[in-house]
């Protein structure tokens, strides 16, 4: 693993966290402690943390589960477990492994993706969760906060944008509602936006490849998504439609958006419950389709949060004592 590089680092871009005419804010300040603590790879704690965290969560969303479990086709669930969330696991790291490359941060894949699994995480906690991960990696790596702190803030909101404009899209070709088209502008004029910010500010020289390649990401993150919510409907016995299948995985995107700021669990759930009339969904059939999606999620999630750990802690038997990761 490569060793924490110094704020003071020439060619770095890192500054530290006081700058010239701005305060540090108390978010400033947490990720400097975060950012500043380095675990030893014979006990990765980070990582068995996450895993815990997943654990907990299947226990909690069981536990408000609002129909009765032996209605539920269980069996069904498995391609979401086995195919679908660990596509969106990959997703996960491969955008925030392409952020860091706007930065001109380099990141291995293995890397990212523990970054991406950290972030699925804390998304869970009543924290700003994956922003918190993704700005404490990079700071790591040596970027100013306020620049790692807008490229993953950025990221966020163009998944929530891509999300609407791929569910009006959807909409409005399917059954040429209205709500489908007001979903795809504001979707198309906030992706552009935020295109253009991130493009701006990016010192990559390939930048427009790096923004387009996060597009494609994001785009393959909403089609995963929805067969996900698809799925989900499948095993309450709904067959739903695309539009209402995209409709529904945009509450994904806004749930982790809204994890920028304090959230934690619920977010989620009540976002499906609100978007499900939309698309003519009984409220609590897209609360429940949402539920069912998140237990599937966490009991996959949480198998591979255990085996990366497992893995990093067999590897660290393999290396010298004075070895540290940085994640």
């Amino acid at each position: 693993m490569n060793e924490p590089v110094s704020p003071s680092h020439p060619g770095n871009g890192g500054d530290g966290i006081r700058q010239p005419g701005r305060a540090p804010s108390w978010f400033d300040g947490l990720v400097r402690r975060l950012s500043e603590r380095r675990v030893s790879v014979r006990t990765p704690l980070a990582t068995w943390l996450a895993a815990a965290i997943f654990i907990g969560v299947i226990v909690v969303a069981i536990a408000a589960f609002p129909y009765d479990a032996g209605s539920v086709h269980w069996t069904r669930l498995a391609w979401t477990a086995v195919v679908l969330v660990p596509a969106t696991a990959i997703l996960n790291g491969l955008e925030f492994h392409l952020g860091a490359h706007l930065l001109s941060l380099n990141f291995t894949l293995a890397e990212s993706f523990r970054v991406g699994l950290y972030g699925s995480a804390a998304n869970n906690l009543p924290i700003p969760g994956a922003v918190m991960v993704r700005v404490g990696a990079m700071a790591r790596r040596g970027s100013k906060l306020r620049r790692a702190g807008s490229v993953a803030v950025a990221t966020g909101i163009l998944r929530v944008a891509l999300a609407a404009a791929v569910a009006g899209l959807v909409v409005w070709v399917a059954d040429s509602q209205f709500p489908g088209l007001a979903l795809m502008i504001f979707g198309g004029a906030l992706g552009a936006v935020t295109l253009w910010y991130l493009s701006r500010s990016s010192d990559a020289k390939a930048r427009w490849t790096i923004v387009s390649a996060i597009v494609a990401v994001e785009v393959a993150f909403v089609v995963a998504t929805a067969l996900r919510f698809h799925v989900a409907l499948l095993a309450l016995d709904v067959r739903a439609t695309a539009s209402q299948s995209v409709v529904l995985a945009l509450s994904v995107s806004v749930a982790a958006a809204v994890g920028i700021v304090p959230a934690g669990l619920g977010i989620r759930e009540l976002v499906a419950g609100l978007l499900a009339p939309l698309v003519s969904i009984q409220p609590a059939l897209g609360l429940a389709g949402s539920v069912l999606d998140r237990i599937a999620a966490m009991i996959a999630l949480g198998l591979i949060t255990i085996v990366v750990a497992a893995t990093q802690e067999r590897n660290s038997r393999q290396l010298p004592p004075q070895s540290e990761a940085i994640e």
